[in-house]
């Protein structure tokens, strides 16, 4: 991490040309180093509203995704939680979703100016850092051609007039083999190196000022037209999320809530519930037992109707209970207490259950690793 950091401020310090109060650097002017540091600040106001909207558009598709799997879970819950709740989640996912997706996508054309902007600015910055480059190698090759400049004239000025002349007259004859002839064909070498490098040297300042002014009619536009654009838009988006994305969840959370007349149902069967001081849940099958006054009944199956404020079970036993002479006998309803009403074992609580949900609850349970250990003991004590 502390190399990152290094990197970046390094990555900064040359972009923008130096410290806060702009010397050092790549020796940019203060024009230059002003201008760098406001299309810096500008990027990282258009990266903060923009990573802002994305950031709620994840969290709406989060908020959705919670909501789908808690209505998955209530599903299978059975009678561990009453219907109106998975009914009641169900609803708020589906608006929650579409919500979602409604948001999203206009978040998302609503932030593609921004995008742009923020595209322009690293556009410029790519333009500024070759403008650097090509001035680094301007500023060197202007330093070789100084050193080759001092060197030609050390060796020329030990040398006959006319000695490096072209246009001198020759007699034809190869140099001699001496110190004087050494001397000429060294000084003939670092010429033609002085001439080679002044060439590139005049090639080097025309790309170095063509560079230059291409980063600097970007960076103007940035700073001038890119900037007034980039104003209205981070408005536009700032005004989309605060003021109508968010209020917009209002609805969706609203089609969770139970309207007066479930509200009373709820009350009044969770009135009942206290009452009875069980957990029996209206349609769950159970076993009459520990009747003395009935004892007929005792051993019989039957199906909970309801919950009885004094505490009793009403129960609607089963149809092979009936007279079958009598096709107009009503289904025999018992008003039992908790303790005459043992389980039916051989019942499942819930038939909705699913193998990914049992696997969550092995999960939660660390049932998995249990599985595994169990397992593992089971090998070592199958070993002679």
């Amino acid at each position: 991490a502390k190399e990152d950091n290094k990197d970046n401020q390094l990555a900064r310090y040359t972009f923008i040309g130096g410290n806060q109060s702009g010397e050092g650097g790549e020796g940019h002017s203060a024009k230059e180093t002003s201008d760098r540091r406001f299309l810096v600040h500008q990027e990282a106001v258009a990266g903060l509203v923009e990573n802002y909207a994305a950031s709620v558009a994840r969290l709406l598709a989060d908020l959705a995704a919670v909501h789908e799997v808690l209505h998955a879970g209530l599903v299978q819950a059975g009678d561990l939680v009453e219907d109106s709740w998975a009914d009641r989640v169900g609803a708020m996912a589906k608006e929650l979703r579409s919500h979602a997706s409604a948001a999203t996508e206009d978040m998302k054309q609503s932030c593609m100016p921004v995008s742009q902007a923020r595209q322009r600015h690293r556009e410029t910055v790519r333009l500024s850092l070759d403008s650097d480059m090509a001035m680094r190698r301007l500023h060197h090759y202007q330093d070789k051609v100084e050193i080759l400049r001092a060197q030609a004239a050390e060796a020329r000025g030990g040398l006959k007039a006319g000695a490096v002349d072209p246009n001198a007259e020759s007699s034809g004859a190869l140099p001699k083999r001496s110190f004087s002839g050494l001397k000429t064909m060294q000084a003939d070498l670092k010429l033609g190196k002085l001439w080679r490098n002044e060439e590139k040297l005049e090639q080097m300042t025309q790309q170095a000022n063509a560079a230059r002014a291409v980063a600097a009619k970007s960076m103007s536009e940035c700073l001038t037209q890119v900037r007034q654009r980039l104003h209205s838009s981070l408005a536009d988006v700032l005004h989309l999320v605060i003021d109508m994305v968010l209020p917009g969840l209002q609805p969706p959370l609203s089609a969770g809530v139970p309207s007066a007349s479930q509200n009373r149902e709820t009350g009044s069967r969770t009135a009942k519930v206290s009452a009875a001081l069980c957990a029996f849940a209206e349609g769950e099958r159970i076993l009459v037992d520990g009747l003395s006054g009935s004892a007929q009944y005792n051993g019989c199956a039957g199906t909970v109707q309801g919950l009885r404020a004094d505490g009793r079970v009403e129960v609607e036993l089963d149809d092979e209970l009936l007279d079958a002479s009598s096709p107009n006998t009503k289904p025999k309803v018992l008003a039992l207490k908790p303790e005459n009403l043992p389980r039916n074992p051989n019942a499942p609580r819930c038939s909705k259950l699913s193998p990914a949900f049992l696997n969550t609850g092995s999960e939660l349970l660390g049932l998995c690793d249990q599985e595994a250990h169990f397992n593992k003991a089971e090998d070592s004590s199958g070993e002679d």
